[in-house]
């Protein structure tokens, strides 16, 4: 049986991940890193631009549940490599990365780091990373191939969207990423 998703919770992690992206996107001196691979008990390896590798925890609210974070997503990160890292944002949009990148906020590495993570072949499938299985959250009440619980997950998604978007951030379906087990 699953757990029913927090949507406040969600919301919280969605309208503070968009508030990041956005501060980036205006200037805001940040540091990116791309994920490498999972450690295991909510750790992941990190490399950064100048091709170091740390250790990284997202923040408290970015659960498996609200906001997944894998290898080969661009994360926008606070702290040391002594220390280690906190996961403030996940970027899923590959257009937002590459206009981080052409406005040089971003260092051009980090993305092909993450390219490079997932996909291991070519640039051919630089498109598929950032793909994530979507969920049409029009059609919450049809029947779906994840049953009743992947129903309830795709409803209770479209609550914590509708509920980002009145807290003031503006969220589209596709900065969500929702995987049905």
């Amino acid at each position: 049986m699953t757990k029913n998703m927090n949507i406040k919770k969600a919301a919280s992690a969605l309208n503070q991940n968009q508030r990041q992206i956005k501060a980036a996107l205006d200037g805001k001196e940040v540091i990116f890193a791309a994920v490498e691979k999972g450690l295991g008990r909510a750790q992941f390896l990190l490399r950064l631009e100048d091709n170091k590798t740390a250790t990284g925890t997202p923040r408290g609210l970015f659960t498996s549940g609200t906001m997944r974070v894998s290898p080969g997503h661009i994360v926008i990160v606070e702290g040391n490599i002594k220390n280690g890292f906190e996961i403030m944002a996940r970027i899923d949009d590959l257009a937002t990365a590459k206009k981080l990148v052409k406005l040089g906020y971003m260092p051009p590495k980090i993305l092909a780091f993450a390219t490079s993570t997932v996909t291991g072949f070519s640039s051919e499938t630089e498109e598929d990373i950032f793909d994530r299985s979507e969920v049409d959250i029009s059609s919450a009440g049809e029947p779906s191939m994840g049953g009743s619980s992947g129903r309830r997950q795709q409803e209770s998604m479209a609550a914590a969207l509708a509920l980002a978007e009145r807290l003031g951030a503006p969220v589209t379906k596709e900065d969500v990423d929702i995987d049905l087990i």
